[in-house]
């Protein structure tokens, strides 16, 4: 009875500890994931501001603020493209979410280019120009926040959506 008892108390350990790794690694892919993002919006943000005061604003400063914030982009598909899906029941789900955002900012960060590469003629193209290249970003910001409220609702055990909760590099982005 004492050794069938152990085997139980061992058995169930293992079934734990099995538990609390797939919770770990449902809160390391939602650090990661997170992390991303985060880097991602902090460059892109960065780059806005370097384009708000328009008394300062030269063809250097922006075309240095655009390549900034497509660089920020690229840094951030190569991120999710090594992130993969988080190991849930919903993960293929998840990841064709992810397929879906990548494909939106590799359409936005191509828009994003051509419009750099458009010489400016005058005051107001350069302004029509950032302004073409503010909606781009714009729509890419839309993008990852609309993604990440579609991955939460993709997991119906709340497994992910309590890692996005808990982890202290979503806390920012929230």
């Amino acid at each position: 009875m004492i050794r069938t008892l152990a085997v139980l108390c061992g058995a169930l350990a293992l079934a734990a500890a099995g538990c609390g790794g797939d919770e770990s690694a449902s809160k390391q892919w939602a650090d990661d994931f997170c992390t991303s993002v985060g880097d991602w919006r902090d460059e892109v943000e960065g780059a806005a501001s370097d384009l708000a005061d328009p008394s300062t604003l030269d063809e250097q400063t922006l075309d240095e603020a655009v390549r900034r914030a497509v660089a920020a982009t690229d840094d951030l598909l190569a991120d999710l493209g090594q992130l993969g899906p988080p190991q849930t029941d919903a993960g293929d789900e998840i990841e064709q979410q992810l397929n879906d955002l990548e494909d939106v900012l590799r359409a936005r960060a191509s828009q994003t280019r051509k419009a750099l590469e458009q010489p400016a003629s005058s005051v107001s193209d350069a302004f029509a120009r950032l302004a073409t290249i503010a909606e781009q970003l714009a729509d890419s910001a839309k993008a990852v926040e609309q993604t990440i409220a579609r991955v939460r609702k993709l997991d119906p055990a709340g497994e992910l959506e309590q890692a996005l909760r808990e982890s202290d590099a979503c806390e920012g982005l929230r």
